[in-house]
């Protein structure tokens, strides 16, 4: 984003990935020879240490 002044950061060896409804397929309508379908999941990132997280700020320099 042009003119943000912040960086927020994760130690990725303290992260990871918890998945809410896992992944499945689902058929949508026919059109003509074309098969439809869509993926679904729901996922998010669990923090597995509260330390592992940072932000630097006010980076204008000033």
């Amino acid at each position: 984003m042009a003119g943000s002044t912040m960086v927020f950061g994760l130690n990725p060896d303290y992260i990871d990935i918890a998945y809410l409804r896992p992944f499945f397929a689902d058929e949508l309508g026919n059109t003509g020879d074309n098969t439809k379908a869509q993926v679904i999941v729901d996922a998010t990132v669990r923090v597995t240490s509260e330390n592992c997280q940072f932000k630097i700020a006010d980076l204008t320099g000033g």
